[in-house]
């Protein structure tokens, strides 16, 4: 494809996914921004992600920067190139005379077109915190009272699920894996935040139930199903706020 789509969809702010071994069985992606590009060397800047250290001799058979963009048609997709370590900066100046951890890309070849959904996931705190509501078996089941959201991917989500309700067994415990039904998610910001908390409507299949995950609650494994792409974005810049908030309260 041609340099300028590259320069479309790699551009200072834009947030990414550093997947590892693409093509594997097991990928692994981890969220990060770009702070500067430079398309003549071929060049990206990112930040050094919070939940994985890069260093030069990290051992990888494939390495891409990925990010949602449009295609022709309108619809979106996830798009990613080829990169190599190229050097890691522990003291990279951004524009506000502040400095991070930052780690140069080098890439090549061409962009590609990758079904790949994060393998990242989230853990839930007070400043970005989830709730969320299920339909099962045609009742309501609520964060709060039935329920915590423990974590949250683009492709999934940690549910703990609470044993009693008022003294009675939690119907949430019969789900078994293979289970499809529909899920809501509230996604909240830290309360300094003056944007709405983003809704994301969509399906959800059990992939695994923990009944014995402590003594008072099970834990419940979620796969997304049907989840529309607009949708899975939401949840991606909202993985990426988080990790940068993390990351500026670490060097703040």
């Amino acid at each position: 494809m041609s340099l300028t789509l590259i320069e479309r969809i790699f551009y200072p702010g834009a947030n990414i996914e550093l997947v590892f071994n693409i093509d594997s069985l097991l990928p692994r992606s981890f969220p990060s921004i770009i702070f500067d590009v430079n398309h003549t060397s071929k060049t990206i800047t990112i930040a050094q992600p919070s939940n994985i250290r890069l260093h030069k001799d990290i051992k990888f058979d494939q390495l891409h920067a990925t990010t949602l963009a449009k295609k022709e048609n309108g619809e979106k997709a996830r798009f990613g190139i080829s990169c190599a370590i190229k050097e890691i900066q522990p003291g990279y100046k951004l524009i506000s005379g502040e400095t991070t951890p930052a780690v140069i890309l080098a890439y090549s070849g061409n962009i590609i077109q990758t079904n790949i959904r994060s393998g990242y996931r989230l853990t839930l705190s007070s400043f970005y915190d989830a709730a969320c509501k299920i339909v099962y078996d045609g009742s309501e089941f609520f964060s709060g009272k039935h329920l915590k959201i423990y974590d949250i991917s683009t492709s999934g989500a940690g549910i703990i699920i609470y044993k009693r309700v008022n003294s009675e067994k939690n119907p949430l415990l019969m789900m078994e894996p293979g289970y499809k039904g529909k899920i809501g998610f509230i996604l909240k910001k830290p309360d300094n935040d003056s944007s709405p908390p983003l809704s994301v409507p969509t399906h959800f299949e059990v992939a695994r139930m923990v009944l014995n995950y402590t003594e008072k609650s099970a834990l419940c494994g979620i796969r997304f199903h049907r989840i529309s792409a607009d949708h899975e974005d939401m949840i991606s810049k909202f993985i990426h706020e988080a990790q940068l908030f993390e990351i500026h309260k670490m060097h703040g």
